[in-house]
């Protein structure tokens, strides 16, 4: 696992082309709807997050804790 804060897509780009396998992301909801970018974001498993609502925030770690699970 990688935790990164980031500020700019740059980060994510250099993600892509550094980390193998190709990683997947938390992102906030409305990365959904960009154009590409969504479409890219969902297809390698990324998880969104509702940063509205506070009580999803347990879904997120849930969602975590299982892929990390995965790569035991």
């Amino acid at each position: 696992m990688y935790v990164s804060n980031h500020q700019s897509f740059h980060e994510i780009f250099n993600t892509f082309l550094f980390v193998r396998p190709m990683p997947g992301f938390i992102a906030k909801g409305g990365v959904k709807e960009i154009p590409s970018v969504g479409i890219i974001a969902t297809s390698i498993g990324s998880v969104f997050m509702d940063r509205t609502n506070k009580a999803t925030r347990h879904l997120v770690f849930e969602k975590i804790e299982e892929r990390q699970k995965q790569c035991e």
